[in-house]
């Protein structure tokens, strides 16, 4: 498989995906945030579900941000 194919990140490939440190990372698996599995020791984490994260991330903190706007016009 080519390399610009992977389907799987490593967690530090996934911190550097999402411009944020392991240490951020780390949590957000464990807390099951992020979707990912452990294979023995490892975190994997499937890219599909990372785009997903970020994308409903986005999404979230959009609508937030109309909410407050809409309560500052009020």
């Amino acid at each position: 498989m080519e390399e610009n194919m992977r389907i799987i990140l490593t967690p530090r490939e996934a911190a550097q995906a999402l411009r944020i440190s392991t240490t951020d990372l780390y949590p957000l698996l464990d807390k099951g945030e992020i979707p990912a599995y452990r294979d023995k020791s490892t975190w994997k984490i499937p890219v599909a579900l990372l785009q997903e994260y970020a994308n409903n991330k986005a999404i979230e903190q959009a609508r937030l941000r109309r909410e407050i706007a809409r309560k500052e016009e009020a």
